[in-house]
C-alpha cells in the first residue's frame, strides 16, 4: 500500500547545497561550503541542529554582505521555501516558487531600530531529513537536545534586535536562546516547546473551497448557456 507523503509546513533549498547526496532513502545531505555562503566574505551563517547520534542541521540564518537576511529550512522535496530580508526593506517568504507573504519593513541601509521578526519555524526532522551539520561551516551552532524539534513538536523563532531592544512575546516555555552579537542588528535565535498553530490545513481548505466555487458557478453559467 502505498502512502502519500507529508509535505512539510516549511522548507527549502534557496541558494543550498553544492553538492547534495541524497539518491537513496535515509541517505545522508553533505552541505557544501559555497551554497551555505561562508566563502564569500563578509558573509556569515548560524546553524539550529539536534544532537541525535550525530549532528543534524534543521535550520540556518545567513547574514548576507550586503546587510540582507535569509532563513533557510533543509527539506528533501525540493520546495525552495525560504525567508528573505533585503536591504530596501522588502520581505518575502516564498515555496514552491510561489511567494507566500510579502511586505515592507524598515530599510537594512539605515540604522536599525527596535526588532523584526523574521518568522517562526515548525515541522522539524533533523534526523528524519539527514541533512548533516559541520559546525567548521558557522560562525555559530545552537544544538539541542533530541525532543525539543520534531515534526509536531518545537519552534524556533528567529528576531533581529537592535540592542537594548526587547524581541516579540512568545507564549510559551522557551528551551533555549542564543544572541549572536557580531554586527547590528543582533541575531537572536529562541527554540520553544510548542508548535505553531497549524494554519496550513485551514488555508488549504480555504483554497480548495474557493475553487470549487468556481468551478461550481462556471458549471451553472455552462448550463445557461446551452438551455
Amino acid at each position: 500500500m502505498r502512502h502519500r507523503r507529508r509535505p512539510p509546513i516549511a522548507g527549502h533549498w534557496h541558494d543550498v547545497p553544492a553538492r547534495v547526496f541524497a539518491p537513496q532513502r535515509g541517505a545522508a545531505l553533505i552541505f557544501g561550503r559555497m551554497k551555505l555562503g561562508s566563502s564569500v566574505s563578509g558573509d556569515r551563517i548560524y546553524a539550529v541542529a539536534v544532537r541525535d547520534s550525530g549532528l543534524w542541521l534543521t535550520l540556518w540564518v545567513r547574514r548576507s554582505w550586503k546587510k540582507e537576511f535569509f532563513v533557510f529550512y533543509p527539506r528533501p522535496n525540493g520546495s525552495n521555501s525560504h525567508v528573505s530580508y533585503h536591504v530596501d526593506g522588502t520581505y518575502h517568504h516564498k515555496s514552491h516558487g510561489r511567494t507566500l507573504q510579502r511586505k515592507q519593513l524598515q530599510r537594512l541601509d539605515q540604522p536599525f531600530k527596535g526588532t523584526v521578526n523574521l518568522g517562526g519555524f515548525a515541522g522539524h526532522g533533523p534526523k528524519t531529513v539527514g541533512a548533516v551539520c559541520d559546525p567548521s561551516l558557522f560562525a555559530g551552532v545552537v544544538e539541542l537536545f533530541p525532543g525539543v524539534l520534531g515534526p509536531r513538536d518545537g519552534t524556533v523563532l528567529v528576531d533581529l534586535v537592535e540592542p537594548g531592544s526587547d524581541p516579540i512575546t512568545w507564549p510559551d516555555q522557551m528551551v533555549h536562546q542564543k544572541v549572536y552579537k557580531d554586527a547590528k542588528p543582533w541575531i537572536l535565535i529562541r527554540v520553544f516547546r510548542t508548535p505553531l498553530p497549524r494554519r496550513a490545513k485551514s488555508v488549504k481548505r480555504r483554497r480548495r473551497s474557493h475553487r470549487q466555487r468556481t468551478r461550481q458557478r462556471r458549471a451553472a453559467h455552462a448550463r445557461r448557456l446551452r438551455r
